[in-house]
């Protein structure tokens, strides 16, 4: 009896002995794992070596597992913020940093990289600095990338120097070049583009040529234009001319910002080559435009400074300085040179070949053709010109009724 006694005494302080020892170690163990994570966040190392982990935690840099230049190929989790090299797998944080990222990406404030592949979300920001970045990008207040390609959709503000996909932000979408699809709330900007670009307000275009469509609330605006320019309100090519079609709600411009004389011409302020434009315009109000082969229509009116081939219609008023077709306006028609019709209630050229219709007509030089109105006058006819009065003042009889003619 008294052995089992002093056995079983014997065992319960074993069991004592080791279950206080099990505390030690695991005390002795957690401030082990404390301090190196605090010394492995300032061990030297250089970005060649290659270390890698599969799984990378962190509270806040550089209290984190890992050092940052260790490689993350599997799960990282960011408390608040982490850096490491590169990441390849699934982050998720509040401030996640690295050089080089592929896979999915979740940051409660900001994901900020120079270099990505795959999707990236953000409530704040989504950033990829010196490199590209492929896939997909959503960020509820900004983007910016230097070159991207994929899909883009920011709730404030969306930056690329160079973009192929589609780019979407609510206020502003601004890429130097974009091949592709640019979606803005209110401004949508690029230097250059070719593709669709749609905005409530402001679809700009600064430095090349607009290849493609511009749609707008408010005002659709590029230097040149190879497409289709539509807007709500106002239409404007600001320098040379374009091939295509202006439709505006309000008025359709398409000349040069200004014109300089021959010479030198200011370093700041080049001079503007004037062309040819081929196309339609149409507007509601206004159609202006330096040189034209197509058709301008306006219920107000439509000017052109140089030559118009084909057709103006207006209600109030056409205008062209040489015009190759046909002048069809309700009021009044006004040309320097006319090489084809003239049909309105008043029709006044310079020098007209062709036909003058309405109710009163004048021609400075009438050049073989007709007027017929009820009012027809020349300084010098040759033609014929049909009316209630005709005047012709170089002819035999400067004025007759009816019937007067000279060739």
């Amino acid at each position: 009896m008294a052995d089992a006694v002093a056995k079983r005494a014997f065992d319960e302080y074993v069991m004592r002995m080791m279950h206080h020892r099990c505390h030690r170690l695991a005390v002795w163990g957690m401030l082990v794992l404390l301090t190196g994570v605090r010394v492995q966040a300032y061990q030297p190392a250089t970005w060649q070596e290659e270390k890698w982990t599969p799984v990378q935690l962190s509270l806040l840099w550089p209290y984190q597992l890992f050092h940052e230049t260790y490689n993350v190929r599997g799960f990282r989790l960011g408390v608040l913020t982490t850096e490491n090299r590169d990441v390849y797998g699934l982050d998720l944080g509040l401030i996640n940093g690295s050089e080089r990222f592929g896979g999915v990406q979740f940051c409660g404030y900001e994901a900020k990289t120079r270099d990505a592949a795959g999707v990236q979300l953000a409530l704040g920001f989504v950033r990829v600095d010196d490199y590209d970045a492929w896939g997909v990008q959503l960020a509820g207040l900004g983007i910016s990338v230097r070159d991207f390609r994929g899909v883009q959709l920011a709730g404030v503000l969306n930056y690329n120097r160079h973009a192929k996909g589609v780019l979407f932000a609510l206020y502003e979408t601004n890429a130097d070049t974009l091949s592709g699809i640019q979606l803005a709330g209110l401004h949508g900007m690029a230097d250059e583009l070719s593709g669709v670009q749609f905005a409530v307000g402001l679809a700009e275009v600064h430095r090349q040529p607009m290849a493609g469509v511009q749609l707008a609330g408010l005002m659709a605006e590029a230097p040149r234009l190879r497409g289709l320019q539509f807007a709500l309100g106002v239409d404007r090519i600001r320098s040379e001319t374009f091939r295509g079609a202006q439709i505006a709600g309000l008025a359709a411009f398409a000349v040069p910002a200004r014109t300089l004389p021959e010479g030198a011409s200011p370093a700041d302020e080049p001079a503007v080559v004037e062309t040819d434009g081929y196309g339609l315009q149409l507007a509601t109000v206004v159609c202006e435009n330096f040189s034209l082969s197509g058709a301008m229509l306006a219920l107000g009116w439509n000017d052109t400074r140089n030559t118009m081939d084909g057709l103006q219609f207006a209600v109030v008023l056409n205008h062209a300085s040489e015009m190759d077709g046909l002048q069809f306006g309700v009021a009044f028609n006004h040309a320097r040179g006319v090489d084809g019709i003239q049909l309105a209630l008043f029709n006044s050229a310079d020098q007209i070949s062709g036909l003058q219709f309405g109710a009163v007509n004048s021609a400075d030089i009438m050049d073989g053709g007709l007027q017929f109105g009820l009012i027809n006058y020349s300084r010098q006819l040759k033609g014929v010109q049909i009316g209630l009065l005709n005047v012709g003042r170089n002819c035999y009889v400067p004025c007759l009724p009816l019937v007067n003619a000279k060739f």
